[in-house]
């Protein structure tokens, strides 16, 4: 590939993402991130940008980018796991850090359901993946609960975006908001069901007649279910 720079990286969006996707973070990064050069960006910045926005946006560009940064991913196997891999990673090592804020945590919070992070009070009990031994699936599906949440980005200062859940399950929880986050960005969420700090998995527009809604799904990293009896079921006999 002649020119290597990963435009997905760039705009901060998934290879594969829909072209919607990629305008909404186009515009975040160019208005609300100010890296326009009017608004005080700076313009190489602004070039990058505007270059990864022109292939990704046009379809037989973005088709030839595409098979061009897929054979140069085949041919470096470690820069796939880099721009992949990595973020995740990073977020599910270090567990005597809250994964959220950084913060250095006592050496087995990690394993006490009930322990929280002393800067930004997310919980620190690692979420475990539960999977059905027959089939591979998760043993326990996804139930509708809708209760408004918040949404946290950084922490400090704490910058919150509201939302509202759409299920939930052990393993993750999918959710409604004005705000468009990017996947492997990780989050904190607080709810009347759960307070957790997930990793964006994946978003799109929300079809269910909300003009600028976004639906996200994220997968726990870290949570509390501070009402347990009653909120979940399996449904063996």
């Amino acid at each position: 590939m002649e020119n290597r720079r990963n435009y997905y990286r760039v705009l901060q969006v998934q290879p594969g993402a829909p072209v919607e996707i990629i305008r909404a973070s186009y515009r975040t990064l160019m208005q609300r991130l100010r890296v326009h050069p009017d608004l005080g960006g700076d313009h190489w910045n602004a070039t990058v940008i505007n270059e990864a926005y022109a292939v990704l946006t046009d379809p037989a560009r973005r088709a030839s980018y595409d098979r061009d940064f897929m054979a140069e991913l085949r041919r470096s196997p470690t820069a796939a796991i880099t721009q992949s891999a990595a973020p995740a990673g990073r977020a599910r090592a270090a567990p005597r850090r809250c994964p959220f804020c950084r913060r250095s945590a006592r050496p087995g919070a990690d394993h006490e359901p009930d322990a929280l992070c002393a800067g930004c009070g997310s919980p620190l009990h690692r979420a475990t993946m539960r999977w059905s031994p027959d089939h591979g699936q998760r043993a326990i599906e996804r139930l509708p609960r809708h209760h408004p949440l918040q949404i946290y980005t950084s922490w400090p200062p704490p910058q919150g975006y509201a939302g509202e859940s759409r299920d939930v399950s052990l393993n993750g929880i999918s959710f409604v908001t004005t705000e468009l986050l990017v996947p492997q960005t990780i989050v904190k969420l607080d709810c009347e069901i759960c307070k957790a700090v997930a990793e964006v998995a994946h978003i799109r527009v929300e079809d269910d007649g909300g003009d600028g809604l976004w639906l996200a799904g994220a997968r726990f990293l870290t949570v509390l279910f501070p009402r347990t009896r009653g909120a979940f079921f399996c449904g063996h006999a």
